[in-house]
Parts: C-alpha cells; sequence; structure tokens
C-alpha cells in the first residue's frame, strides 16, 4: 500500500498529515500528527550563547567600558557626537577562554574601543594581548 505523506509549513508552525492509499486508488487520511514548532537551537547552541552573554556581561563590569557606555545618551542609545552605538562581537573562544571585541557601530564605519580575554570559570577579565 503506497503512503503519501504531506508537510505543510504555516505560520512558524509545522503539521503533516499521511494519507494511505487504497486499492482503488483514493486516499484517505490517516491519523494527524501534532502541530511542532519549527526547529529551536540546540541545547549546545543555548549553552553557547549563554555563555557569550556571560563573557560580554563581564566585560561591561570593567570600569573603562562602563565609562565608555556611558557616552551612549542619545537617542536610541546612541552617542550624541558621533551617532554610533555600542557593539559586542566575540572573535574567538578556548574552552571557557572567550575574546571579546567591544566597538562602536558607526553608520558608515566601526571603531574598535578594545579586546578582552574573559575567563568564564574563574570570571576573570583582562585586556586581550595579540
Amino acid at each position: 500500500m503506497p503512503v503519501r505523506i504531506f508537510i505543510v509549513l504555516v505560520a512558524g508552525l509545522i503539521t503533516s498529515q499521511v494519507s494511505l492509499a487504497n486499492e482503488s486508488g483514493k486516499s484517505s487520511p490517516a491519523t494527524k500528527a501534532p502541530a511542532t514548532k519549527s526547529p529551536t537551537k540546540t541545547e549546545a547552541e543555548q549553552e553557547a550563547a549563554k555563555s557569550e552573554d556571560e563573557a560580554i556581561n563581564l566585560v561591561n563590569k570593567e570600569n573603562d567600558v562602563k565609562q565608555w557606555l556611558s557616552e551612549f545618551k542619545g537617542p536610541n542609545g546612541t552617542n550624541p557626537k558621533t551617532e554610533g552605538r555600542p557593539a559586542w562581537r566575540i572573535e574567538q573562544h578556548y574552552g571557557k577562554i572567550y575574546v571579546v571585541h567591544v566597538l562602536e557601530d558607526m553608520p558608515e564605519h566601526e571603531v574598535t574601543f578594545g579586546f578582552y580575554d574573559v575567563n568564564l570559570k574563574t570570571k576573570k577579565v583582562t585586556k586581550h594581548k595579540d
């Protein structure tokens, strides 16, 4: 007996229906699978995002970074002088050591404020050395 499987993606939800073709070639619906949400981040991806957020939060507690962040008091968190916004990137990580790039994202370009090494195990933050 041939089996036909239909998968429909509607508004972010995946539903599926299996039809069994009978001998006359007509199909009749079988049991309908319950709707499931679109695939979410894996546990490993969630843990990595959490670690990256923790590294950035630790960098933001550094005195020089706190002072720099205080300059972004313009509309929508911009720097009134440059129209830039603060931004962070995880440039690389080795186990529990993360390199955080702190920068100002301006309309036409980016300006680096600094790079920081963050040890998530010890919670120690140091200026990155090339």
